[in-house]
């Protein structure tokens, strides 16, 4: 399998989901350029781009949409299905569960950790919640190999080193800790009040420091 930089994956996730969007309007047929003024792009990065996935346009048609759409899904999810696991149950939690479920084929959160024992052993959005004691278990049990965290900030570490040490190797962390591992572990931070900084520092109607 070729590899890609964090950059090239999350444009291309970017294009898929442009694409989609071009396919629910039934454009069968586009070029480098339409993407481009969509994504806010050169037209010359997104052709890099699409040549990394193995699929090339033509100059005088451009790109099937269908067929683009199959090269970069196959290149992005090349396995089976992938497990993910959800920590903590709270109001973002549910909200990430609810806004997760069903949206995505051969990606979806299948365990849920908690410690609130009202919460533990029920069925939520199709997923069984469990007590954090049992996450060693479940995600060996489960292959999981991604986790969402969405607890408190002065536990994050410690769960996220007990999910490297069974398995896990990409953590996306919603908490306010800011976790660093090795390069080998994928962790990506999100800040919510960070993109709203700066959605408050562009709306100022100041001229460009």
């Amino acid at each position: 399998m070729k590899t890609a930089s964090e950059k090239v994956v999350h444009r291309l996730i970017l294009y898929k989901k442009l694409l989609k969007n071009f396919q629910s309007k039934s454009v069968r047929n586009i070029f480098s350029h339409n993407l481009a003024e969509h994504a806010s792009l050169n037209p010359a990065q997104i052709r890099r781009d699409l040549m990394l996935v193995g699929y090339d346009g033509s100059t005088v048609s451009g790109y099937n949409v269908n067929d683009l759409l199959f090269c970069i899904e196959k290149f992005l999810y090349p396995n089976e299905i992938q497990n993910v696991a959800l920590i903590g149950l709270g109001n973002l939690g549910k909200s990430i569960l609810d806004y997760c479920y069903g949206r995505h084929p051969i990606i979806a959160i299948n365990a849920i950790f908690e410690k609130d024992p009202n919460k533990i052993n029920r069925i939520i959005c199709g997923t069984r919640c469990y007590h954090i004691d049992d996450l060693e278990i479940i995600v060996k049990k489960n292959s999981i190999k991604i986790a969402i965290i969405a607890i408190s900030s002065s536990v994050t570490e410690t769960i996220a080193k007990r999910l490297i040490e069974c398995g896990v190797k990409s953590i996306i962390n919603y908490s306010n800790a800011c976790l660093s591992f090795p390069a080998e572990i994928y962790v990506e931070n999100r800040d919510m009040m960070f993109a709203v900084e700066k959605a408050a520092f562009f709306s100022k109607k100041e001229k460009e420091i």
